[in-house]
């Protein structure tokens, strides 16, 4: 690849991992439209029982085939229309009556991939920031509808915007580089062992915050000045306070908040030709794990975690009922992507299942991945890719037929 071409290749993946990579493959711009989830509507009321233990043992071979079927339709779509599914993704059900697993494909450099094969999480990192916030919120040291300045010394968060509100997407903030830091973003990215500081990752986003309230704007800016709070409350660095506070008490086993931690084998490695320069212990590489850090996109797991991450998490079997409650509640009638609310660090999907649905999308363009959780059937659904999935929703839409 000549020089001026990977450096075009590794900006468009910095932007990635704050733009397009946070948003997830579901289609749709970031203006806002209309949604029936307005303003104040709960997703999942804050009665609703807590999910019972989850049930490990597999589910009834029929369900477990017509589950491999989905992921082996997606793999086989791709070899006949490339581009219209993904080279190999692995994915997992968990729920209270049986679980599962399974595989379909191979990764960047084809190797065939295994259920446990560990990838970027993408932006369903954010829904471990913000368990973490609230966390904090729940043992009095972090007030939800306090200015993040509060917490947070930098000039982004001096708009005025509460925690609360960029938890939810009305911080304010934008992520938009200016064509400078766009050129310094594609230098650093060249070095894939290069490790980028919060404050760093910050400088690219140059776009002023807007005033915060209005309509909500997808940003991970917000999220990653969130990370500071966390810093600044817990007085460890976010890897640390998520680990103790969420990995460890939720059973999570194979899951790590780069670029403090680093994954472990299997790994699904990342295609070569979209920019990763060289190979590192990190996923897809050091310098892309930390830009996103581990406060929007750094997290990596294998499905199997991630889809027991969703059943605790929104299942209220880790924060108290009325924190979950808040997490689900959209502040705004208006929508970030078609079809799709936002609460706290968390998505409100329509038309996904009979029943509400939630949880988070997130896409890369070398990862994405989707987790969603029917509260009222206790089902929990982890999907990750190497590589972009066109539609998420359809493969978790067809995921939950299986299941049915």
């Amino acid at each position: 690849m000549r020089a001026s071409r990977f450096v075009r290749v590794v900006s468009f993946v910095g932007v990635l991992v704050f733009v397009a990579g946070c948003a997830g493959s579901s289609g749709g711009g970031a203006s806002a439209s209309r949604s029936s989830a307005g303003a104040g509507t709960t997703a999942s009321p804050s009665s609703s029982p807590r999910f019972p233990v989850p049930d490990r043992r597999s589910l009834p071979p029929r369900q477990s085939a017509a589950l491999q079927d989905v992921l082996d339709g997606v793999v086989s779509l791709e070899a006949r229309a490339p581009g219209s599914g993904v080279p190999g993704l692995t994915a997992a059900v968990l729920t209270d009556h049986g679980a599962w697993t399974g595989a379909a494909g191979k990764d960047g450099v084809g190797a065939l991939l295994s259920p446990n094969a560990m990838m970027l999480i993408a932006s369903v990192t954010k829904t471990f920031l913000a368990a973490e916030v609230l966390h904090l919120v729940d043992a009095g040291q972090v007030d939800l509808d306090a200015p993040l300045s509060r917490y947070v010394n930098h000039p982004l968060a001096g708009n005025g915007a509460t925690v609360r509100q960029a938890l939810s997407m009305h911080g304010g903030f934008r992520d938009i580089p200016h064509v400078d830091q766009l050129r310094a973003l594609g230098r650093i990215l060249a070095t894939s062992h290069h490790h980028t500081t919060v404050q760093q990752s910050l400088a690219f986003w140059t776009a002023p915050s807007t005033r915060p309230g209005g309509d909500p704007v997808y940003s991970s800016t917000g999220f990653v000045l969130l990370g500071m709070l966390v810093e600044h409350v817990t007085h460890h660095v976010v890897a640390h306070a998520l680990r103790a506070d969420l990995f460890t008490p939720a059973g999570l086993q194979r899951i790590v908040a780069q670029d403090p931690e680093r994954p472990t084998a299997p790994v699904a490695a990342p295609r070569p030709e979209v920019g990763v320069p060289s190979r590192d212990a990190y996923l897809p590489c050091r310098s892309v794990a930390s830009l996103g850090n581990d406060s929007a996109s750094g997290v990596a797991a294998d499905a199997s975690t991630l889809a027991r991450w969703g059943y605790q998490l929104y299942g209220g079997r880790v924060l108290p009922p009325r924190l979950t409650a808040m997490m689900l509640t959209s502040a705004s009638s208006a929508s970030i992507f078609p079809g799709t609310g936002y609460g706290l660090g968390t998505m409100l999907f329509e038309g996904l299942s009979p029943d509400v649905a939630v949880g988070h999308l997130g896409d890369l363009g070398l990862y994405s991945a989707a987790l969603v959780v029917v509260p009222a059937r206790h089902q929990s659904i982890a999907v990750l890719a190497d590589g972009l999935m066109p539609d998420s929703r359809l493969i978790v839409r067809q995921l939950l037929i299986a299941l049915a």
